[in-house]
C-alpha cells in the first residue's frame, strides 16, 4: 500500500490474503492500528503534503489530481 499507492483496492488486498473482508480488517486494524479506508486517506493526504512541500509551485489542482482525489474540493472534504 506504501510502495504502489492505488495499485490495490481494499477488496482486491482482503481477496489475496485469503480472508473474508471483515478478517482482514480486524487483523489489519490490529497490525497497523488503522482501518484500512482510514491508513489509505492518510496515505494519499500526505503524499498531497509531500507534494506540496517539495515542489511548492504546483497548484493545489494539480497536487489534488497527482494524489489521487478527483478534484481539490474531494481533498477538502476528505480533510475537514
Amino acid at each position: 500500500m506504501l510502495k504502489q499507492p492505488g495499485t490495490y483496492t481494499i477488496e482486491e488486498l482482503e481477496y489475496h490474503s485469503n480472508m473474508s473482508l471483515k478478517t482482514f480488517e480486524r487483523k489489519f486494524m490490529q497490525q497497523v492500528g488503522l482501518s484500512p479506508k482510514l491508513f489509505e486517506r492518510l496515505r494519499r493526504f500526505n503524499q498531497a503534503l509531500d507534494l506540496k512541500t517539495y515542489q511548492p509551485r504546483l497548484s493545489w489542482l494539480d497536487i489534488s489530481y497527482k494524489s489521487g482525489y478527483y478534484d481539490p474540493m474531494q481533498m477538502v472534504k476528505e480533510v475537514f
